[in-house]
């Protein structure tokens, strides 16, 4: 019904709308000083070192690592925001009332491993950043303006 606006996630059979916009951004970049610190922390890369504690990379340039599992906190923090904020708007464009969960509730009923967990909401968050449409709204007012 809100594809276009909200994602979902299941957990214990339970669906849940995730949402990762700005607001969610914001609180993100003030408890953990950037966006891509908090990206490093839902899918935590471990990048390969030589014998000289330099970083590897392929011959295409990119590194060579591992992912490692990322902290349940980090997780938890994640899961609660973009839920919390996919029931605000669920509840904006339904007119219903606004259905609130607890941090502690989301992560009783997380029933997948933490590193899928982490894909998933690092997924969202990469939704937050792809344009939802062809041309921004500020560069079509641009245009339109300048004939």
């Amino acid at each position: 019904m809100f594809d276009d606006k909200l994602s979902y996630i299941t957990l214990s059979g339970e669906k849940f709308p995730l949402r990762c916009g700005m607001e969610v951004l914001e609180v993100v970049q003030d408890k953990y000083g950037s966006v891509e610190e908090f990206e490093n922390r839902l899918m935590p890369f471990e990048q390969k070192k030589d014998e000289n504690g330099e970083y590897v990379l392929n011959e295409e340039g990119v590194p060579i690592g591992r992912y490692v599992m990322p902290k349940i906190a980090d997780l938890g923090d994640a899961l609660h925001l973009m839920v919390t904020a996919g029931l605000e708007m669920e509840a904006d464009m339904t007119g219903k009332e606004i259905r609130s969960v607890t941090r502690k509730e989301l992560l009783q009923k997380t029933d997948m491993p933490p590193a899928v967990l982490g894909e998933k909401l690092h997924a969202e968050m990469m939704r937050c950043f792809r344009r939802k449409n062809g041309t921004a709204t500020q560069e079509k007012e641009t245009a339109d303006r300048n004939g």
